[in-house]
């Protein structure tokens, strides 16, 4: 398991393992949050078609 110094002012106060860098990171990404998705299928992006989408998947109670 690597672990890391923890550095402050130039001195070790103290180790992170590797693992409790990739939960903090996971962490700070929302990595644990449920989610769901939406596979759109191919489309022309003219001006407004975000907006629409935006307006059926809100409609529908998702937050985005």
């Amino acid at each position: 398991m690597a672990q890391l110094p923890v550095m402050e002012g130039g001195r070790v106060v103290g180790i992170i393992s590797a693992n409790e860098m990739f939960a903090l990171a996971a962490h700070f990404l929302s990595a644990w949050e449920k989610r769901s998705g939406i596979t759109l299928a191919p489309m022309d992006l003219k001006p407004g078609v975000i907006g629409q989408i935006t307006d059926i998947v809100e409609a529908a109670g998702a937050e985005l």
